[in-house]
């Protein structure tokens, strides 16, 4: 990807890659704990659409769907104060691009029933050729004042704080982690996302374990990782896990 205009960047809320483009429109809400209800910030996109003669719906943990295909994926994140929801709008996106760029896993494909990751997208454009992202604009402008009242208001940004945002997130240590070197690799999709998990054992003892996801809300610490190192993993019980951790146990003792 670094060999054409493309940039690759890493962000902080959960979900799988996103392609974006000029065909693209990205949305953030921002919210204190307090404020923040998904439910709602999702009814104003939709509301939006509504405003523009499109229907669409509300499908599985963060996508929004005309007619089955998806024209928006989201992602989250939740501070100890503050939250946020992002996510894509679809206008008239390159879809032979993204197809190219994102290599979604065929465990993903087939919960969705699809073939590729081109089949089961929607560019806006194709429900309402005039569409224009100024159109887009304005209406999610006018369906956030509805549903929260008031009028937007337009504010700067902090150049010098962007910078060095800018500078934060295209250090190679954050966009690409570290990479695992474990000998054995183990994949499966849940219901609250895919799982892949990279380890080592010896004689049947857990030396190393490494975990990838896509969820939106991954909730295993590093601590309970950690604590399942060293010990024999059919003798690992579940019983006081949580869902997550239990179904990755489960996973690392399938035969």
């Amino acid at each position: 990807m670094r060999n054409v205009i493309w940039k690759d960047w890493k962000k902080t809320a959960g979900g799988g890659a996103v392609y974006h483009d000029a065909g693209n429109l990205n949305f953030t809400f921002l919210a204190k704990r307090e404020d923040f209800d998904v439910t709602v910030q999702d009814q104003v996109i939709l509301d939006a659409l509504e405003l523009l003669g499109i229907r669409a719906v509300k499908n599985g943990r963060n996508d929004l769907e005309i007619d089955g295909r998806k024209f928006s994926g989201h992602a989250y994140y939740r501070g100890k104060e503050n939250c946020l929801h992002h996510g894509t709008l679809m206008l008239e996106v390159d879809e032979e691009s993204l197809s190219k760029y994102l290599h979604v896993s065929i465990l993903k494909l087939h919960s969705k029933s699809v073939s590729s990751v081109r089949s089961r997208i929607i560019n806006l454009k194709s429900v309402r050729a005039d569409l224009e992202i100024d159109d887009l604009k304005k209406a999610l402008i006018a369906s956030f004042e509805k549903r929260y009242g008031g009028k937007v208001q337009e504010f700067p940004f902090d150049e010098d704080e962007v910078l060095k945002l800018e500078k934060d997130f295209e250090d190679p240590s954050w966009r690409y982690g570290r990479r695992s070197e474990h000998r054995l690799n183990r994949e499966k999709r849940f219901e609250w996302g895919t799982v892949k998990i990279a380890y080592d054992e010896e004689d049947g003892i857990l030396k190393a374990l490494d975990i990838y996801t896509d969820a939106l809300r991954y909730e295993v610490s590093e601590e309970e990782i950690e604590d399942l190192l060293g010990r024999r993993i059919r003798e690992i019980g579940m019983d006081g896990k949580s869902e997550q951790l239990a179904q990755i146990i489960g996973l690392l003792k399938e035969e």
